[in-house]
């Protein structure tokens, strides 16, 4: 004799409108030939990252998730990047399981978080070593406004490059006529009483000084530590502010970061 089946516990209306919504979203994205990295659904339905993930904002700089207060970079309907205000985050204690991709990168993502790769999307769960996930192509261009100029990103760019920064006056090393140029008149546009000079008896070796001693602060010098790149070579980064302003503004800077000593690596530039 047939026994009757088991009737479920009745799903939250939360938490059932958020599974419907991630199906419709699911759907509309099937066909999604783009390769993009995406989370969808509602807080807690699937999408959790650990404690300490950093996001992109749409200010374009990178925050962590915890103290996430800024737009966010998302997807719309079409599956474009755009930018959206984020509604809030939703804190609570689930099992981390870790995404180790080849680049050496390691991501953090419940069991059920969706990941877009060949195959369309697939949970965590489902993937297995060897298949390939997908990575945003183009992000959108912060609003503004830049947060330097452009010769003070001309400046920043060949400063980070072959620039000694943590003295108390910007150094720089370089001998080639035309990029020594470029600096002495960014610097000068700056502030008219920096001057690009020699240093000692180098050959390729020189300050960015107004000439003066207990004066004015060093006008690139306080742009330097404003910066918070008042450190040694091997820590110089890019900082926030350079992904916060304008494409024009970091194409400037990193020009003259290439145009000098920057390089490109597998895993970093």
């Amino acid at each position: 004799m047939p026994t009757e089946p088991e009737v479920p516990a009745q799903i939250p209306p939360h938490i059932m409108a958020a599974m419907q919504e991630r199906m419709r979203m699911a759907q509309r994205l099937a066909k999604v030939k783009h390769k993009l990295i995406v989370m969808s659904g509602k807080g807690g339905v699937g999408k959790c990252v650990r404690r300490g993930t950093v996001v992109l904002t749409g200010n374009g700089d990178w925050q962590a998730i915890e103290s996430l207060g800024t737009p966010v970079v998302t997807l719309d309907e079409e599956a474009q990047a755009t930018v959206r205000q984020k509604k809030g985050i939703l804190r609570r204690r689930a099992n981390v399981h870790l995404l180790h991709l080849r680049s050496g990168r390691k991501l953090g993502f419940t069991h059920d978080h969706l990941l877009y790769s060949y195959d369309g999307w697939k949970p965590l769960r489902a993937l297995r070593a060897g298949d390939r996930v997908a990575t945003i192509r183009w992000l959108p261009e912060p609003p503004g406004p830049d947060e330097l100029t452009e010769d003070e990103a001309i400046a920043l760019g060949l400063l980070l490059g072959d620039g000694g920064l943590s003295d108390g006056v910007p150094g720089f090393t370089n001998a080639d006529p035309a990029i020594l140029d470029v600096l002495s008149k960014a610097v000068e546009r700056i502030d008219p009483t920096l001057r690009l000079r020699p240093r000692g008896r180098s050959r390729h070796g020189y300050i960015i000084t107004g000439g003066r001693r207990g004066g004015k602060e060093n006008s690139a010098m306080r742009l330097v530590r404003r910066l918070r790149l008042d450190v040694r070579s091997p820590e110089k980064y890019l900082p926030a502010a350079v992904f916060r302003s304008s494409n024009g503004i970091l194409a400037l800077v990193l020009r003259g970061l290439f145009s000098t000593d920057g390089s490109v690596y597998d895993d970093k530039v």
